[in-house]
């Protein structure tokens, strides 16, 4: 066999070990990923936090190679910003090439740009302002609120007053009208005393003469001269007359035939009230006198 068929065969055996050997690896290569587990954390995301923050909590196991946490790494970090979270996603390789995904989300605080800052410094200078108006629109309401209540109370005191000095007009009125009343009843009482003392005197300068032409005519005494009445009442004559008398005529004709004076019954003060009667032929008794007295 010449040289060159043995090189071609040499060269096929060993293509076919190599084919058998490719072969081998290949079905025992390990082509399943590992896994990523993530455990409880309370970390909370910020620009710039350190990558062993992000991956506390976070472990990696192979089902060849074991526990390869330390094969971890971020690949991204998607910042959300409106609603203040990120979310990171990490990756683990075992050492047959076999890759793993998985994300997770952090809550996150993002500090405030330039913008941010003065459009919050001027929303919180518009909430101040805002409050310090609201604040003098109160006090200046109450204030208001303080004189008017001042005012009405100036008001009350006023009607207060001119109420009591009304009363005390109306007061002074009528003691006036009393006065008046009590100083008329006086003058009328006088006027009285003075009639009766000169009918007195007629009397006695005519006894003679009226013993003679009256001797038929019937007589009355009271077993008062004075007698005090309410506003509006009626002299008890029955209680205070002492006697009715005639030589023909018995007490209820000569009551019934009873004449007195007029007096005011309805006003406070004190009246003279003449009284006589008269028997059926027309003779007149003795007039007698009896003082009233009108209380409240």
């Amino acid at each position: 066999m010449s040289k060159g068929k043995i090189l071609i065969i040499l060269l096929i055996i060993i293509n076919l070990a190599l084919i058998v050997t490719c072969g081998y690896f290949y079905l025992t290569k390990d082509r399943q990923a590992p896994k990523i587990a993530f455990s409880s954390s309370d970390v909370v995301y910020t620009p710039g936090i350190a990558t062993s923050e992000l991956t506390k909590g976070v472990g990696a196991t192979d089902k060849k190679d074991g526990d390869i946490s330390d094969r971890i790494v971020i690949e991204k970090i998607l910042e959300n910003k409106d609603k203040n979270v990120a979310v990171v996603y990490y990756a683990a390789c075992d050492y047959d090439g076999n890759v793993a995904k998985a994300s997770r989300e952090f809550p996150a605080t993002y500090p405030l740009t330039n913008a941010e800052i003065e459009a919050q410094q001027q929303a919180e200078a518009e909430a101040a302002e805002q409050a310090r108006l609201e604040a003098e629109a109160q006090a200046a309401a109450e204030e208001q609120a303080r004189l008017e209540a001042e005012a009405q109370a100036a008001a009350e005191e006023q009607a207060r007053l001119e109420e009591e000095a009304k009363a005390e007009e109306a007061r002074k009125a009528e003691e006036a009208r009393k006065a008046e009343e009590a100083r008329a009843a006086e003058e009328a009482r006088k006027a009285e005393e003075a009639k009766k003392n000169n009918n007195n005197n007629t009397q006695t300068s005519n006894q003679s003469d009226k013993n003679k032409t009256d001797e038929h005519s019937p007589t009355i005494a009271l077993s008062k001269t004075e007698c005090e009445i309410k506003v509006g009442g009626k002299i008890p004559w029955p209680d205070l007359i002492a006697s009715l008398k005639d030589d023909e005529e018995g007490y209820n004709d000569l009551y019934d035939n009873l004449v007195a004076s007029e007096y005011d019954n309805h006003t406070p003060g004190r009246y003279p009230v003449t009284l006589f009667t008269k028997d059926k032929r027309g003779n007149k008794s003795n007039t007698v006198t009896l003082y009233v007295t009108v209380t409240k």
